[in-house]
């Protein structure tokens, strides 16, 4: 409880974290995935307009005035990728006060969720032979016009640059006076880098929607955001000398925000659904660290030091998000879904988010259907050298690798079973995209492509209590 009862005073502190967290940072913590309800991910969320699952509220509130009766439910995920989770990324309470009527204001809902967004998850290894410039290159730059007192005592230099200081593996150049700083070994050299990520995005939802006439269904809500982040690297440089090193490092964020959202689905024909939504950027306060050490072996000798460690505490503002969605109901047999959505914050660079979800169902019988959906996500250019990871002259920070993403597909297949009492639900969920990699900003070319690709299984178990 002290960790919610602290978002008042973090958010509005004023600290140095933003001048240690980038676009690039940005965009993992506040990406957009489609986890949820296997109904949901059956449909690859394309769910805006339909609204009467638990899941659809996160994108659009709208969706709870669609629920005619009270329930409680739970899914269950177990995806497999480079690592393999189980987790919970919803369990949801939701409490109906039908009026009974066929006109007029028909209900109003109150639901209680908790909702997963993101789950980190990704191991990735790539290699590289002959690479024409080193990390040592950029440790020299960032070193220059610095004194060895300044280095030694770290006086307000960066951590990399106090890294090949302390490791042998940059040194004063002859004439430079003590402030120009060259490579140990220049020449081509053998790379590998190793990024792994962990952690997960989830909201604590009160959402409030009601139903009118049937026809128009509008909700808004409100929500506490918990993030927590962890992304290590292991970079490692061999020389034509065989000297080497290896450098650690790690990113450690967590935090709490708060937003809101609100929406509305209209049914201008009893076979049409048009729904829209918007969510507040998310008011974030962060705990931010960063680690890391190195390990030379120079001649061999071995130099390093462990001590690379910061900390801080401040806020931070999250993307707002739109939705907009499209359903056709097919009379009783099934229907179409089409949805629409944007995130977006110009500030350091970072990009926008852009997908499309289409989804589709088919009743096989009264209580059976199938599910199956499509989406692709992808991103808008970054703004300015702040977005990507490079490092200012005295950045705390010792990860130097950078990504790009190509979009990233989503096709999923599912089955629900609903009755006047149950709902139950299995999905599959398949998705792929690509990633280049750099290992730092002084590559011209990228140490290769890494692909992410996930399979997920979600089950999903609901309860009508008829209230």
């Amino acid at each position: 409880m002290n960790r919610f009862f602290s978002i008042g005073w973090l958010l509005i502190m004023s600290s140095m974290i933003m001048g240690q967290i980038n676009g690039f940072d940005l965009k993992q913590m506040a990406d957009e995935e489609i986890v949820g309800s296997s109904r949901y991910v059956g449909l690859c969320g394309a769910m805006a307009a339909i609204g009467g699952d638990m899941s659809a509220v996160k994108d659009n509130p709208a969706a709870l005035g669609v629920f005619r009766y009270s329930e409680i439910g739970m899914t269950v995920c177990s995806a497999m990728g480079k690592t393999t989770t189980v987790s919970v990324p919803g369990v949801d309470i939701l409490l109906s006060l039908n009026r009974g009527k066929l006109s007029g204001v028909v209900a109003h809902n109150l639901m209680f969720s908790f909702q997963r967004r993101k789950h980190f998850g990704s191991d990735y290894s790539i290699s590289a032979q002959g690479l024409e410039t080193s990390q040592t290159d950029l440790m020299a730059a960032m070193a220059d016009g610095y004194t060895v007192d300044q280095l030694a005592n770290m006086d307000g230099i960066g951590f990399l640059a106090y890294a090949g200081f302390d490791s042998w593996l940059i040194d004063t150049i002859v004439g430079g006076n003590g402030r120009q700083w060259g490579t140990l070994e220049p020449g081509r050299v053998n790379a590998q880098l190793q990024i792994s990520e962990s952690g997960s995005v989830d909201d604590y939802q009160f959402n409030w929607g009601m139903n009118i006439s049937h026809r128009v269904y509008i909700g808004a809500g409100a929500y506490i955001r918990s993030l927590s982040y962890t992304k290590e690297t292991v970079y490692c440089e061999q020389f034509e000398s065989s000297n080497s090193y290896r450098l650690r490092s790690g990113t450690f964020a967590s935090g709490i925000g708060i937003g809101a959202s609100a929406g509305v689905i209209w049914r201008p024909l009893s076979m049409i659904r048009l729904g829209l939504a918007l969510q507040t950027p998310t008011m974030t306060a962060v705990n931010l660290q960063h680690t890391g050490d190195i390990l030379a072996d120079i001649e061999g000798k071995t130099y390093g030091n462990d001590n690379y460690r910061q900390t801080w505490q401040g806020s931070i503002l999250m993307p707002w998000r739109a939705v907009a969605g499209a359903a056709w109901q097919i009379a009783t047999h099934g229907l179409l879904s089409a949805e629409y959505d944007f995130a977006y914050r110009h500030q350091m660079g970072m990009q926008a988010q852009h997908m499309v979800k289409v989804g589709a169902e088919w009743a096989i019988t009264q209580s059976c259907f199938l599910d199956a959906g499509y989406a692709a996500q992808w991103y808008g250019g970054y703004v300015g050298n702040e977005s990507v990871n490079r490092l200012t002259e005295n950045a705390q920070r010792l990860d130097t690798d950078q990504q790009a993403f190509s979009p990233k597909h989503y096709a999923s297949a599912g089955f629900t079973y609903r009755n006047r009492w149950l709902t139950a639900g299995i999905a599959y969920q398949f998705s792929r995209r690509a990633i280049t990699i750099w290992a730092h900003q002084y590559q011209n070319a990228p140490m290769g492509i890494a692909n992410d690709i996930n399979h997920k299984v979600v089950m999903t178990l609901g309860f009508r209590l008829g209230i």
